[in-house]
């Protein structure tokens, strides 16, 4: 009688230990999944917004559209403020004359400040800034600051220039109605009200990138 008590009290704590052992097994199992899954979903990237125009993909992050671009071995990540799709359908007359545009190291870009407002400047501003960056990018050109008259304290000491001035390249951003670009000669002339001077900016960049033709 005493020996088979001894027997089972031997099984009942060898059980004991066997479940001690499956269920420690099964907590640091369950913790290394835990573990794995909360680390892939705090350290999982966050989804932007993606379009894909002429086999080029762009991605919007910060409200701007980024793309790379690459130039000889340099690949550069461009960011413009509009996508392809958006600034397409702007409509681009008349003829440049390529030969002059492109004659020079440099390219001016002129404004007309005389009747612009607070509001505009700052449109301007943030147009002659994008058409800046991109220009020395895309066409390897050195950009300049100029005037159409010198009529204002911002103008005093920039080199006046206009599309009368056909034998130099010159950008000239002008307040309009709607977007829109005009080749004169050697001169290009982009158009908007507001934002939609952005998207004429945005419009020439695309074409200098060989995205849009």
């Amino acid at each position: 009688m005493e020996k088979g008590a001894d027997s089972s009290g031997e099984n009942s704590v060898k059980e004991k230990k066997e479940s001690i052992f499956y269920w420690s097994i099964f907590f640091i199992i369950a913790v290394i999944i835990i573990f794995f899954a909360a680390n892939k979903f705090f350290s999982k990237e966050p989804e932007y917004p993606k379009v894909v125009y002429n086999n080029w993909e762009f991605t919007k992050m910060a409200d701007l559209w980024w793309f790379e671009w690459q130039r000889g071995s340099i690949i550069y990540s461009v960011p413009l403020r509009f996508n392809p799709y958006e600034v397409e359908s702007i409509r681009v007359v008349g003829n440049l004359n390529a030969t002059k545009f492109n004659a020079q190291r440099y390219v001016y870009i002129t404004f007309d400040f005389s009747n612009e407002t607070g509001q505009n400047m700052a449109v301007l501003a943030l147009a002659a800034t994008e058409l800046t960056q991109n220009i020395v990018t895309a066409i390897n050109r050195t950009p300049l600051a100029a005037c159409i008259e010198n009529n204002d304290e911002v103008c005093e000491g920039r080199p006046i220039k206009s599309c009368n001035n056909t034998d130099e390249p010159v950008i000239y951003l002008r307040e309009g109605i709607s977007a829109g670009i005009v080749l004169h000669d050697s001169c290009i002339i982009l158009t908007g009200n507001s934002t939609d001077l952005l998207k004429s900016v945005d419009r020439l960049l695309y074409y200098w990138y060989r995205i849009i033709e």
